[in-house]
C-alpha cells in the first residue's frame, strides 16, 4: 500500500501550492511598492543590486534568496512574517 504523503500527485500539488504562495508574497511586495512609487533607481541603491537582478527577481526569472526579499522588503518600507504549518507525515 502506497502512503500518501509520497504520491507523485500529492508531492506536485504541494510544490504548485509552493511556488503560488512565493509569487503571492512578490506580489503583495511589488503593489506596496507601486503604492509608495519607489523607482527602479531607488529600489537598485537600497537593495544594492543590478537593475537586472531586480527585474529578474520581480517577473520570476531568478529564485531570489530569503536575504533578496528581506532586503526588497526593507528598502520599501515593508515587514514580512512566516508562517509554518506541518503536513501530512511523508
Amino acid at each position: 500500500m502506497r502512503r500518501r504523503g509520497n504520491d507523485y500527485g500529492t508531492l506536485r500539488l504541494r510544490a504548485r501550492s509552493l511556488v503560488a504562495a512565493d509569487r503571492r508574497l512578490m506580489d503583495d511586495l511589488m503593489a506596496i511598492r507601486r503604492g509608495k512609487g519607489i523607482d527602479d533607481a531607488t529600489m537598485c541603491r537600497r537593495m544594492g543590486v543590478t537593475a537586472e537582478r531586480l527585474a529578474g527577481i520581480e517577473n520570476g526569472d531568478l529564485d531570489p534568496t530569503l536575504g533578496q526579499i528581506r532586503r526588497y522588503a526593507h528598502a520599501i518600507g515593508a515587514a514580512i512574517e512566516h508562517h509554518v504549518t506541518a503536513v501530512e507525515a511523508e
